[in-house]
């Protein structure tokens, strides 16, 4: 497979990955809020969204990690939103894309997880079980985010 068609596959890779996180996460998150019962969960929609929550997680949690810098990043250092793009999308990608990427990543997966820890917070023993599974994985990789993030 030739690098265009690489970084085409992994763009829509990427792109669907945080569509989806979106799209099943803001249904969960909006259900919630709307109603004092907790929706219904279960089936194919929760397996997905407990894939999506592994995978959007894992590429902030390991792109802030990466400290090497990729083969278009400026010298004397790089952007760690450039990290998660690269994690994300093809690394022959241009920076700014990557970085773009990577900023949608963080961004989305910052605004659920506190919302969710926000909904579980409030709702407690109401909160259905696809907003707390999203909580528990955002504090269980919260700390180590920060701590990547910050590290020199």
């Amino acid at each position: 497979m030739t690098v265009f068609l690489r970084s085409i596959a992994s763009g829509i890779v990427a792109l669907g990955a945080i569509g989806l996180f979106v799209i099943i996460g803001g249904i969960a998150i909006l259900e919630t809020l709307s109603n004092s019962a907790p929706a219904n969960s279960g089936g194919v929609s929760t397996d997905l969204w407990n894939g999506l929550i592994v995978f959007v997680g894992g590429v902030v949690a390991a792109g802030f990690g990466l400290r090497l810098p990729a083969p278009n990043d400026p010298p004397g250092g790089r952007n760690p939103l450039s990290g998660l793009g690269v994690l994300a999308f093809t690394d022959h990608a241009p920076l700014r894309m990557r970085t773009a990427i990577g900023g949608v990543y963080a961004l989305v997966y910052l605004l659920f997880g506190i919302f969710a820890v926000a909904i579980w917070w409030f709702k407690g023993n109401a909160t259905p079980e696809m907003v707390r599974e999203l909580a528990m994985a955002f504090l269980g990789i919260a700390f180590p985010i920060v701590t990547m993030y910050f590290k020199s």
